[in-house]
């Protein structure tokens, strides 16, 4: 099983939002983040072309992102709770492990996408990987069919920044 880490692309600032709308959950991306990563996104469908399952964060930023990449895998994606920056990493994993598929595309929030990463390569939460916004990172599970993934049991195939790949 091959998982593909999304963190949503550049949204507006917090604090400046703030003081349009007090609910952060509707933060929207900006302009130059939504170009940037209409760009990025190419990078992101040669890493997973065909993914069998695509899920989004609920929160506006994230659902935007996965909007951009809906386009380039020319498949929907569901909404879910289980990537809401404060959902339980352990749960996300359970849904994943009873998962029959075999590529999936999560678009989600920081801390929470690196502390998932290390929580399924290292069994803890802590966390040295820098996700930045619109960034990936790609993991991998040796799933038999007779056994689910586990934390502790993932590997880091790739870790990508996107400001590296813009023109």
């Amino acid at each position: 099983m091959k998982i593909l880490l999304v963190r949503h692309a550049i949204a507006e600032e917090r604090e400046v939002w703030s003081k349009i709308n007090p609910d952060d959950e509707l933060r929207p991306l900006t302009p130059k983040g939504i170009k940037q990563f209409i760009y990025f996104s190419k990078i992101i469908f040669s890493i997973l072309p065909d993914p069998d399952l695509f899920l989004s964060s609920p929160l506006v930023r994230a659902e935007q992102t996965a909007a951009i990449l809906k386009k380039r895998f020319k498949k929907n994606f569901r909404i879910t709770k289980e990537l809401k920056p404060e959902a339980s990493h352990a749960r996300l994993l359970k849904l994943l492990s009873l998962s029959k598929k075999q590529n999936c595309v999560l678009v989600g929030h920081e801390p929470f996408l690196s502390e998932f990463a290390s929580y399924c390569v290292q069994g803890t939460t802590e966390s040295n990987i820098i996700l930045k916004k619109g960034g990936c990172c790609l993991l991998s599970f040796n799933k038999s069919s007779a056994q689910k993934i586990q934390k502790s049991k993932a590997q880091i195939e790739l870790l990508l920044q996107p400001k590296y790949f813009y023109p």
